[in-house]
């Protein structure tokens, strides 16, 4: 099992969301996504959710924590119709393609960043869209571990119906060379990842 105990931990000077996440894993790591047999995210916002993906459950289940006990709220399955987009570093670090794919992607859909991966991806499962946290010059190998934020995280949105890329493949098929390995992360709606995909394919 993973645990990043305290994602978003830049938020807390400002009193901003952060999260946990979760990730099990039915081997030891190294491994990759597809030994994920369930991941959680909790989000620590105006109230704690948790949100859970199983092996076993054909739905992803969010629980509410209301005085001092769960119950659960709802299921999630990815809306069809994307609405918002929220991408992770600055333009001067980011590659050419990926710039202009941002500029298309934030004429289209409204920008929602704020520096909690747990929160920006709870954006994307409430509103569809897409999050991502590329390769960029400041982190080169990506800055989001593969097994305690971006596999789990994928796992959990792809068992929504989304998707996930590092840019050329599903973020489960990553298979990382160490427990602290990297990858670019970009999770959301399919067609999202599409074009992610098609924007970064002559990127190295």
């Amino acid at each position: 099992m993973t645990v990043d105990p305290l994602d978003g931990s830049a938020n807390l000077a400002s009193n901003n969301s952060v999260g946990t996440i979760v990730g099990v894993y039915d081997t030891d790591i190294p491994a990759t996504g597809r030994d994920l047999v369930a991941s959680m995210m909790v989000l620590f916002g105006p109230y704690t959710t948790m949100t859970v993906a199983r092996e076993d459950r054909d739905v992803v289940q969010e629980y509410l924590l209301r005085d001092g006990h769960s119950e659960r709220r709802g299921t999630f399955s990815l809306p069809e119709d994307p609405a918002v987009v929220g991408l992770a570093g600055k333009p001067i670090d980011r590659s050419e393609r990926l710039n202009a794919l941002a500029k298309d992607l934030e004429h289209d859909l409204k920008l929602r960043y704020g520096g909690a991966t747990v929160a920006d991806l709870a954006q994307v499962l409430e509103y569809g869209g897409l999050f991502g946290y590329p390769v960029t010059d400041v982190y080169p190998e990506g800055k989001l571990r593969v097994h305690f934020e971006a596999a789990p995280l994928s796992y959990l949105v792809e068992a929504a119906g989304g998707a996930s890329t590092d840019g050329h493949q599903s973020l489960l098929d990553v298979d990382p060379d160490g427990i602290h390995a990297r990858t670019g992360t970009f999770i959301g709606n399919p067609e999202l990842i599409d074009r992610v995909e098609t924007a970064l394919s002559g990127d190295d």
